[in-house]
Order: structure tokens, then sequence, then C-alpha cells
């Protein structure tokens, strides 16, 4: 087992250090280390997202609650075997009636179709390709950072904590589903569709269709009406438009980008901060699991690239579940060995 581990490794670096060269190639040429593909505009607005915010905490709150009176008396230990495991299948239920809720009340609200969520499978083998060749590229960064800042921090996770003092079979098979398929689609699809295109389409103009592009249009920030001072009715109003730079970009390389690049917020494009700042959010949302915030934060900067170039979740949602299959793996092998 020891062999076929480090032959699974080995076998990582290698197509890691592969997709590193191609994408340094691309790099040198100019070329966008993935293709920029068109889609609709955000389907949601910021009331939609704050129903579905607060539909998944009642909705935690509520299945905790039926869970926990459901289960057996917990046993004594800690962390508890039952406050644990009611904790883990409530968040995975949770995220599923949330995903659920999220996607009927968009597609009601304002007609979108599984293609604007994010679920286009039209391309499937392609994307899934691409989410290999990114988790292949991603995770031995992620893994490396993760060892060095474990040699300080250590390691805290609720499944890790769990398994290291309860071993049973169901227990396995329930971490395993949560954290490798709840888990993965549905922090996608929260993070990336609703959170990160929530963000970029603050800013960002209506995107054309490729017949009506004839060029680089450049499209102006939105102009706030009224006095800037209400002391004095005749100051000139302000306007966004200080705040907000549009630059303008050649067709070429406007075909290759979404329209929020063509905005900038503080020197920073705003496609690019629509990443950052879900990326950040993804992070904080992991405190309290030792270092892992850092890495996250790394890996979910490829996660929200991903998805911002492809305008789908198959790509995003490969990485993430191989990363965490991976890491479940480890610790199951792991333990698997301390029985021996």
């Amino acid at each position: 087992m020891g062999f076929l581990v480090l032959l699974f490794a080995a076998g990582l670096i290698a197509a890691s250090l592969t997709v590193w060269a191609k994408a340094a190639a691309k790099w040198r040429r100019g070329a966008p280390l993935v293709a920029y593909e068109p889609r609709g505009p955000f389907p949601a607005k910021l009331l939609d997202l704050f129903v579905i915010a607060v539909f998944y905490v009642l909705t935690n709150l509520a299945v905790y609650v039926v869970l926990y009176g459901a289960a057996t008396p917990s046993d004594g230990e800690t962390p508890a075997l039952r406050d644990v495991v009611v904790a883990l299948a409530a968040t995975a239920l949770t995220n599923l009636l949330t995903m659920g809720l999220a996607i009927l009340w968009i597609r009601g609200r304002s007609g979108a179709s599984w293609a604007d969520l994010g679920f286009g499978l039209d391309k499937a083998a392609d994307d899934l390709r691409l989410g290999l060749a990114a988790f292949a590229a991603v995770s031995v960064p992620v893994y490396v950072l993760q060892g060095f800042l474990s040699q300080f921090v250590r390691e805290q996770h609720p499944i890790i904590e769990l398994l290291l003092k309860h071993r049973e079979p169901w227990l396995l098979a329930l971490s395993g589903a949560s954290a490798v398929l709840v888990a993965p689609l549905a922090e996608e699809f929260f993070f990336r569709v609703l959170l990160q295109g929530w963000v970029e389409s603050l800013v960002a103009p209506a995107e054309p269709s490729p017949a009506e592009t004839p060029s680089a249009a450049v499209q102006e920030p939105p102009i706030i009406f009224g006095p800037a001072d209400p002391d004095h009715p005749y100051s000139p109003a302000p306007s966004t438009a200080e705040a907000f730079e549009v630059e303008p970009l050649p067709v070429e390389e406007g075909a290759q980008l979404p329209p929020a690049a063509r905005i900038r917020v503080a020197g920073v494009r705003w496609d690019r901060a629509a990443i950052l700042f879900s990326s950040a959010i993804f992070a904080l949302m992991h405190l309290g699991h030792g270092a892992a915030p850092i890495p996250l934060f790394f890996l979910a900067l490829a996660l929200g690239y991903l998805y911002q170039r492809t305008g789908r979740l198959l790509p995003s949602v490969t990485v993430h579940l191989c990363l965490n299959a991976c890491s479940l793996a480890a610790l199951y092998l792991g333990l698997a060995a301390e029985v021996k």
C-alpha cells in the first residue's frame, strides 16, 4: 500500500509539473490559460441572495434540532459522537436543501436556465479534463503549503477529530459523502455562482451577444444623481465615475476577457476583485480549522478563475472533489496504518 501511495504522489507531481510547464508556455505567448466563454448576465439580485442566506440559517437550525432530538444519547466522549455526527449530517442536508431552493427561487424569479446557474453540461468531457488538469496543477502547491503550515499550527477539523476517535464503517461513509460529494457541489455553487457572480455583476456592464460587439465599446459606470450636500442643493452631484476607472481594451484582448475586466477599482480589475473577495470569504468560513484558511484561499483563487472563464461549475467541482477525496483517503490510510 505504501508503494502505491508513493507511486500516486510521484504521478501527481509529474502531472503538476507538466501542467505548469504548459501554462508557462501559454503565458510567454500571451495566450490565456483558459479560454474565456461569454455567458449571460447574473440572474439574481441582492434580495435573492438575502432570502437564500436566511433560508440556510433557518434550515440549518431546524435540521440540527430534529436530528439532535432523534439521535441516541452521547457516550460522553469529547468531542461527543452525537454532537459531531449531527452537525455533520445537518450541514450536508442544509447545503442540499438550500441549493435546491436557491435554484428553484432564482429560476422562478428570473427565468434563468440551468446553464445560467453553472450547470451546463454541453462540454462535460472538456470540463472534466480541465478540472483534472487544474487539480494536478494546484493540489501539489496546496498540499506543500498545508504541510509547511502544519508544522506550526495543529490541524483542527471536525471530521478529523471525529474519525480519530470513532472508526465505524458507517461513519467513514457519512464523512466521505459529506466531504467528497455534497461539500464540493454546494460550496462551489454558493461561493462561485452566487457570491462571485453577484460581486462581478455589481459594476460589470451587461455582456452583449457576439453579434452586438462591433468593437471594444466603453461602458460608462453608473451615475448617482442628487446634490452632494443636502444643505446646498445646487452643489454638484456625486458620481461613481471618479471611483471607477473604465479601461478600453483592443478587440482581440477584449474578446478574451469578461466585461468586468474593463473596470478597475483602486487599480484592481473588477473581475479579479470578484475572485479575490469570494476566495477570502471562502477561506474565512474555514476559520477554526487550524491553518487551513491560508491554503484554501489560494485554492479558491484557482476555483474562481475556472468558473469565471467557463461559466460552468464542473471544472471547479472536479478540482474540489478530487482534493477532498485525496485528503480523506490520506486520512483513512493513516487510520488504517495505526490499526495495524
